[in-house]
């Protein structure tokens, strides 16, 4: 890192935040510490914000948008914060290559959503019973996945299976995709909830 970055206060700063908040598992003070340093335009933290949001630790989940994916490429809406991590840091997926360059709002590539409409019934509209329908799993399995954090709820994570989900809400499941609960219908005979779901493919 010393070879990379040239010591100075800024760089001093990161070391002392990794020293007193990382390396204790205080994850949010630190990536805050660093989201401070990379507002003011420093590398080396824009560059550790990205890995606090790569690896999910004491991140704010809105500064990354949605990343439009085209037949040849990707198109990533991120905070300037994150900037500096994908253009320095971001040079593979697996064993692909990649090349990033910076583009402006104009030059997005916005593909056409394609989706797969899924009606069914449910028990009741808590989350993990609508996660279960909209990406085929069983019940207790999306119980499993939003306890380990991995499912969203109008794009914030949600650790409650119970929790009530409303018409128009978008679920996302890592790993799985997205998926939208477009309209709730009424009771059938046997007192389950008609749903309607767009997933996403």
């Amino acid at each position: 890192m010393v070879g990379y970055y040239a010591p100075c206060p800024e760089f001093d700063a990161c070391n002392r935040l990794i020293q007193e908040y990382f390396q204790t598992g205080q994850y949010a003070q630190c990536f805050q510490g660093h989201l401070a340093l990379a507002e003011r335009g420093y590398p080396l933290a824009e560059c550790q914000v990205g890995y606090f949001y790569y690896e999910g630790l004491g991140v704010e989940r809105d500064r990354l948008g949605d990343i439009l994916v085209s037949a040849h490429s990707a198109d990533i809406v991120a905070a300037a914060s994150l900037r500096n991590f994908f253009l320095r840091e971001w040079g593979e997926a697996g064993r692909v290559r990649l090349t990033v360059t910076e583009i402006g709002r104009e030059d997005l590539e916005v593909p056409q959503a394609q989706v797969k409409t899924v009606r069914d019934t449910v028990s009741s509209l808590r989350l993990d019973a609508v996660a279960a329908s909209a990406f085929g799993l069983s019940r207790g399995r999306a119980a499993e996945l939003i306890a380990a954090g991995r499912v969203s709820l109008d794009h914030a994570a949600c650790l409650k299976p119970d929790k009530q989900v409303g018409q128009g809400a978008v679920l996302t499941a890592r790993g799985l995709g997205k998926a939208k609960l477009i309209e709730v219908g009424g009771l059938t005979k046997k007192g389950r909830v008609g749903i309607v779901i767009e997933r996403y493919l």
